[in-house]
């Protein structure tokens, strides 16, 4: 597949406010890219990358970094307007601590258990009167 295709561009960013510098410029022609582009690193030294693509090489490119007498400016934060902090009151709460409530359950359980004992106990003589009495003698 031929390509005849080809285009070109390129920008400048100069921003002394935050130091931010860096360029880009690119071109085509058929199927062969070239360009390059530049930034200043955080360290103030300028890297430069300069390329090539194309179909038979593929892509190639160079790194050079070299020192610079920019300083640059790292931005900070905008400081808003000193709010008033809010003020939060603590009341003092009484404490109550959680005490199970099985100890008056068990109690209600017993009363019941023994109202019962004592309810088939009063049946159980004259059921006892209807059977036979069994004594046992050890000696």
């Amino acid at each position: 597949m031929h390509n005849d295709s080809s285009y070109q561009f390129g920008f400048d960013v100069k921003d002394d406010l935050y130091t931010n510098y860096q360029n880009r410029k690119e071109q085509r022609e058929g199927g062969k890219i070239s360009g390059s582009y530049s930034v200043v690193d955080s360290d103030g030294y300028i890297r430069t990358v300069t390329y090539t693509a194309d179909p038979k090489d593929g892509f190639k490119a160079e790194v050079v970094r070299e020192p610079t007498d920019i300083v640059v400016k790292v931005p900070k934060p905008r400081v808003q307007e000193a709010q008033q902090p809010q003020q939060h009151y603590i009341q003092d709460v009484p404490v109550q601590r959680y005490q199970p409530q099985q100890q008056p359950i068990l109690q209600q359980q017993q009363q019941q258990h023994i109202l019962q004992q004592q309810q088939h106990l009063q049946q159980q003589p004259q059921q006892q009167q209807q059977q036979p009495k069994i004594v046992y003698q050890y000696q």
